[in-house]
């Protein structure tokens, strides 16, 4: 009798099983190209932070120095062409926030492509 017993013992998994067992092998086998991942994001994201950051220090130094030169010329603090050239500069500033922008984003893409690249191209040939 326990022979036959033992024979006819069989274990099944169910479907949840299976996709929870699927979840923990890809949970522990893909931890490097998961890695490499967040790498890639945070470089990623860098490069457009950094962009944006300095941007925005400078538009609100600009808008500064506008602001504080109008100040100036209506308290008459200084004569009123120094004021405006002041003021000028200023704005001269705010309109160059723009193309500044792009050049620092320009130059930060350039200075992370060759890591950025390195790691799409591994992340790439992990996944054939």
């Amino acid at each position: 009798m326990k022979d036959t017993d033992s024979k006819a013992f069989s274990i099944r998994y169910s479907g949840e099983t299976n996709n929870e067992l699927e979840q923990l092998k890809e949970k522990y086998t893909k931890k490097e190209s998961n890695q490499k991942m967040k790498r890639l994001r945070a470089l990623d994201k860098r490069v457009d932070f950094i962009s944006t950051m300095t941007s925005i220090f400078t538009g609100i130094m600009g808008t500064a120095f506008t602001a504080a030169s109008i100040i100036c010329i209506i308290k008459d603090l200084c004569p009123l062409p120094v004021g405006v050239v002041l003021c000028i500069s200023g704005i001269v500033i705010i309109a160059a926030v723009p193309f500044l922008h792009g050049r620092i984003h320009s130059s930060i893409k350039n200075y992370y492509s060759p890591e950025t690249l390195t790691l799409i191209e591994e992340i790439e040939r992990n996944q054939i």
